[in-house]
């Protein structure tokens, strides 16, 4: 993923924790206004279904 790539290497380019903290902050902030932060809410509708382990029913 791009996205994901070039905050990488800000933060790796990062001259301390607080620039870097700073890095974070930002790219949240920008996450939460488009809508990708899901909420609790959100998270429990998406989840759901049952949990298969194959050797549950053994």
């Amino acid at each position: 993923m791009e996205f994901t790539n070039d905050l990488k290497k800000k933060l790796e380019n990062a001259q301390d924790k607080e620039e870097a903290q700073a890095i974070i902050d930002e790219t949240k902030k920008g996450a939460e206004a488009a809508g990708i932060i899901l909420s609790d809410a959100d998270l429990d509708q998406a989840a759901g279904g049952i949990i298969y382990d194959k050797y549950l029913f053994i």
